[in-house]
């Protein structure tokens, strides 16, 4: 599990890294049942899917 300490600096690289590492990094954190750390990512990888979506209706 990710204490709060840390929490900011994961996200950081998680949001940062690629996809495949992103992926690796999904089931550590679903193994570890770390709820905090799952609704943040839901809610980051939802933001970008939507800004994807925005960008892509513009072209």
């Amino acid at each position: 599990m990710i204490n709060d300490n840390n929490r900011c600096l994961w996200m950081t690289q998680f949001l940062s890294s690629p996809d495949q590492d992103k992926q690796k990094s999904i089931a550590d954190v679903i193994q570890c049942n770390d709820i905090k750390i799952m609704d943040s990512i839901r809610f980051h990888l939802g933001m970008r899917n939507q800004l994807h979506l925005l960008r892509s209706g513009t072209s």
